[in-house]
């Protein structure tokens, strides 16, 4: 139902629609945390992030043809929007991270190093693996964090310490973990029609254990 906007063939009346939504929904919306029991379940609280999203789409395919050069100016609008995106996460204005959001990403398409520093194999490899990484790194903390717990408790120490050894152990073994887990199984599901090579190899294996029985 979202992705109708893109049906609106006017530029500027899809964007106004794009930007009208994004500020509505950010106003009246409240954030997830905040809002009834049962509204964190709902798209309705992220809306606001997935049409932010699209607006960047619509500028990726409709204005960066047009202008595909790249400048230092648009690395220093990145490091300004990251800096107020880190800002906002430890505020009481979280709504407002769709701005930074927007010009961060943008100036990563328009930015000298910032293009670089996201075009990097490294940098996209981690970003093809994030949704693994969302997956499994919460379960993976836990698990760390609770041997972590017990050795603060026996050597206390300031609270950026333990949170600077926790995070050079945690870090490596949760892209670890999620490199595997990627590898295994979320990699071979995103080959068109995997289902169908699984199904064939299953029948294959099958075949060839009943071929056995029988002689």
């Amino acid at each position: 139902m979202l992705t109708i906007l893109f049906l609106i063939r006017s530029d500027m009346l899809r964007r106004v629609l794009l930007i009208g939504s994004i500020g509505v929904l950010t106003v009246l919306v409240p954030d997830s945390m905040q809002a009834h029991p049962w509204f964190h379940i709902t798209i309705i609280p992220f809306a606001r992030y997935f049409l932010t999203g699209f607006l960047l789409l619509d500028f990726y395919l409709k204005e960066l043809p047009k202008y595909p050069e790249k400048t230092y100016s648009w690395d220093v609008v990145s490091l300004i929007a990251w800096s107020v995106f880190i800002a906002l996460l430890y505020t009481n204005h979280p709504r407002l991270l769709t701005v930074p959001i927007l010009l961060a990403y943008y100036a990563g398409f328009k930015g000298v190093f910032s293009n670089r520093f996201f075009t990097h194999p490294f940098t996209y490899t981690i970003g093809g693996m994030c949704y693994s990484i969302y997956l499994y790194h919460f379960q993976l903390i836990s698990v760390f964090g609770r041997l972590f717990v017990h050795f603060f408790a026996i050597h206390p120490y300031a609270l950026w310490v333990e949170i600077s050894i926790t995070g050079l152990v945690a870090v490596p073994l949760i892209l670890l973990v999620s490199t595997l887990l990627f590898i295994l199984m979320e990699k071979p599901c995103m080959r068109r029609g995997w289902y169908l090579d699984a199904s064939a190899k299953l029948s294959t294996i099958t075949g060839r254990i009943n071929s056995r029985r029988t002689e």
